[in-house]
């Protein structure tokens, strides 16, 4: 099962569309759609979060004071409350900020778990497993962002060991998007399955309905920011989750998320990408 199949989405249609002369990415040959299940569980509902995507205040981002020894090993229900409270934390610090530290193996720790084993191709089975809890421990860090994400105003912040994209205004993180990328062997020239590269740059294009003139692909919400890579939302991505690799755009999975990143993102924003 792929992360499609972990978390539904709707799919809509896109309206009349306008030609990117500079978007070149798109994504690669659509191989086998994976089965489209409604997960038991919302992650909203899970964590009690109504707030529309905004972080609940058990994450204070920044605040890590010492290095602590990394998840090992399985976590079950049975495991100290102070383990499972670590994992919790792990997953908030791995991009799934909505999740309640509880201590208890509850049903959006489950959730989040499904989506992390999803992400990175492993058996979704929602158990932290000593396979899960090691790609936890590897991808999500000490809660601590890229230093070149804080200070004053709007900074979209790319972890491609993450996969994510998180909004942040003014040092504190309001939204996390799942991001996917193009291959690290990418042609240095944006061509074919280009690479994204790193480095810190500022959109200098949008068009609310855009089309790759490269590849005639759709791209809601196109928001450039270096040469013919930028950001849109991916209808291939939504379906199939990360099976497959983008052109070298950062493609979001989430109709809505990306129009709110599109709308809170004015021209010029700074793109961090690491």
């Amino acid at each position: 099962m792929s992360f499609a199949g972990v978390r539904h989405r709707t799919m809509r249609r896109v309206g009349t569309v306008a030609v990117a002369t500079a978007a070149m990415c798109a994504l690669v040959a659509p191989s086998a759609m994976a089965e489209d299940t409604q997960p038991a569980v919302d992650p909203a509902a899970a964590s009690g979060d109504t707030t529309g995507g905004l972080p609940v205040e058990s994450f204070a981002w920044l605040v890590t004071k010492k290095k602590e020894k990394p998840l090992k090993g399985e976590i079950t229900k049975k495991s100290s409350r102070a383990t499972i409270e670590k994992l919790q934390t792990s997953l908030g610090w791995a991009g799934y900020e909505w999740l309640w530290v509880t201590g208890v193996m509850d049903g959006g720790t489950k959730l989040a778990l499904e989506m992390l084993q999803g992400k990175y191709l492993l058996p979704v089975t929602g158990k932290a497993d000593a396979k899960t809890v090691k790609q936890l421990a590897a991808v999500a860090g000490d809660g601590k962002l890229d230093p070149r994400c804080l200070g004053d105003g709007v900074t979209l912040c790319v972890s491609k060991d993450q996969r994510v994209t998180r909004y942040v205004k003014n040092g504190k993180v309001l939204k996390t998007l799942n991001t996917n990328f193009g291959p690290e062997k990418g042609h240095p020239k944006f061509g074919m399955y280009s690479a994204t590269r790193e480095g810190v740059f500022h959109t200098f294009d949008r068009q609310e309905s855009a089309v790759s003139t490269l590849y005639g692909y759709v791209m809601p919400f196109w928001m450039g920011f270096d040469g013919g890579i930028g950001f849109h939302y991916s209808s291939y991505f939504d379906e199939t989750g990360y099976i497959d690799t983008s052109m070298g755009c950062t493609t979001i999975d989430d109709y809505a998320g990306m129009k709110w990143l599109y709308d809170n993102s004015p021209l010029g924003t700074k793109v961090v990408v690491y």
